[in-house]
């Protein structure tokens, strides 16, 4: 094969290979968290979107602030189709020790 049909063939597959890694990482890191303005007594809400495979997530939002005497609550956004068992087990049993009121929808 010559160079020039070699060429085109790695640079559509590198651009491909990109684009693909870009929205698997947009799905990923999404969470919906907004850490602005926690001066004030606030509701958080915590956004769970897609298939639940692991609780890092949910976990990195809840410490941010389960300690922050400005929130007096949070709400669970759940938008799942389900996941794995062990996560899953663990988020319950994280909103079951929190001692803020917690809606979950």
């Amino acid at each position: 094969m010559s160079k020039k049909r070699v060429l085109p063939k790695v640079f559509s597959a590198v651009l491909v290979l990109l684009v693909i890694i870009f929205f698997i990482n947009a799905i990923v890191s999404y969470t919906g968290i907004d850490t602005k303005n926690l001066t004030n007594p606030k509701i958080v809400v915590i956004k769970l979107e897609g298939i639940i495979l692991n609780s890092d997530k949910f976990l990195n939002a809840y410490k941010k602030f389960h300690d922050n005497p400005n929130v007096k609550g949070f709400v669970i956004r759940i938008n799942s189709p389900g996941g794995a068992v062990a996560p899953s087990q663990e988020i319950y049993r994280i909103l079951r020790k929190i001692d803020k009121p917690v809606f979950v929808s």
